[in-house]
């Protein structure tokens, strides 16, 4: 699995491919209670609360970042997340009931981004801002998948997230509720949709209680949101304490992790609102087109790297800057109109001295002093 330096993976990831369509029992998959649906068959039905999800944030070639979405269910509070073990409704009652896991890989099997990554190719910054920010301090997390096992609407909007599936009731300004689905009944409608959920053989004799619930995020980073307030944070544990502030608000702060510099000399003037943002990829990288009457920095849903460089389009002659901001983040540093592509140069040949500079920027920052969390975390 190849994952290319974003939030959000840039292929569709296949784990199995089977002339018909497969449920594996827990106790077949060697400790790994995930219980997937498998198929290659193109005209398999989904769950119309995922296919609605899915219509509106699909990302394909050539086509616009609109939003990803993530799957967080409850566990018992007196019992630490295993990602190999048994979780409350997550493994049991949701793929019994509505015949989807909503797990993130079957979300990158339909071409859905996700925040969550599985893949040898996790980056530190990644890892220590899902396993710091969004588990549960008694949760154990594993350097190469990176599970949420807590919601934070606030930071999850910064970092691009636009659904959330979840089993919680949940009461935060930057949600709003779509739809909530009984898991003891075995039909229901999505309202305002005309959507009609399919009756399933049995039903699931739960709590009546449980929900299904599907959230939207209110305004989330898809373009790239314009902050004007910089806060210096040198090192990871400094950026960690301010991203957790309730009063850090990702559209109107940003941290950055050394001072901005444009022409060898430090921009001393107030940053101002960047506008008409966009962020669209195909194979030649993301391509960025933004506006601004002043100097703007731009924060995309895009994780940096020493490999990223800048192209402006022939018709643009505006030289933007790449830099680190709230650990993981690319902002764009411009003047007047940033019209470019962010491409991702790196080869085990020639250029790949920008992913040892990757390497002391972690050290630069300190990451290797921060605490270990949980039992399978490896430096």
């Amino acid at each position: 699995l190849i994952s290319v330096c974003l939030l959000v993976p840039l292929c569709t990831v296949r784990l199995y491919e089977s002339r018909e369509r497969y449920f594996i029992p827990p106790q077949k998959t060697l400790r790994t209670n995930i219980r997937y649906y498998i198929t290659t068959q193109p005209e398999r039905e989904y769950p119309p609360l995922l296919n609605y999800v899915r219509e509106r944030i699909q990302l394909k070639p050539g086509g616009t970042f609109r939003g990803s979405v993530t799957g967080v269910f409850q566990i018992p509070e007196d019992r630490p997340y295993y990602w190999h073990e048994n979780q409350g409704s997550y493994y049991t009652v949701i793929p019994e009931r509505f015949k989807h896991t909503f797990f993130f890989l079957d979300f990158h099997e339909l071409q859905m981004p996700s925040l969550e990554e599985y893949s040898q190719y996790v980056t530190p910054p990644l890892h220590v801002v899902v396993s710091r920010l969004l588990t549960r301090p008694q949760d154990y997390s594993i350097s190469n998948m990176e599970i949420i096992t807590r919601i934070n609407p606030r930071i999850m909007r910064g970092l691009g997230v636009r659904y959330i599936y979840t089993d919680q009731k949940l009461n935060d300004r930057h949600l709003v509720l779509i739809k909530g689905l009984p898991y003891h009944e075995p039909t229901s409608t999505l309202e305002g949709e005309g959507l009609q959920l399919t009756r399933i053989s049995k039903t699931v004799e739960r709590d009546p209680s449980m929900m299904l619930r599907l959230y939207e995020v209110v305004a989330p980073n898809l373009a790239g949101f314009s902050p004007r307030q910089v806060r210096y944070n040198p090192t990871a544990e400094a950026a960690l304490e301010t991203l957790l502030e309730d009063s850090f608000e990702w559209d109107q702060q940003i941290v950055l992790h050394e001072p901005i510099k444009s022409d060898s000399e430090a921009v001393t003037q107030a940053l101002a609102g960047a506008a008409n943002g966009a962020l669209r990829y195909d194979r030649d990288g993301i391509h960025i087109d933004a506006t601004s009457e002043g100097t703007s920095l731009l924060l995309l849903p895009l994780q940096y790297s020493r490999c990223l460089v800048w192209r402006p389009a022939e018709s643009s002659s505006v030289q933007a800057r790449l830099l680190r901001a709230n650990l993981l983040q690319t902002a764009v540093l411009f003047h007047g109109r940033a019209q470019g592509t962010i491409a991702f140069e790196f080869s085990f040949g020639v250029k790949n001295n920008c992913r040892r500079l990757d390497i002391a920027d972690m050290e630069a920052m300190r990451f290797g002093e921060l605490r270990p969390k949980g039992l399978y975390e490896y430096k």
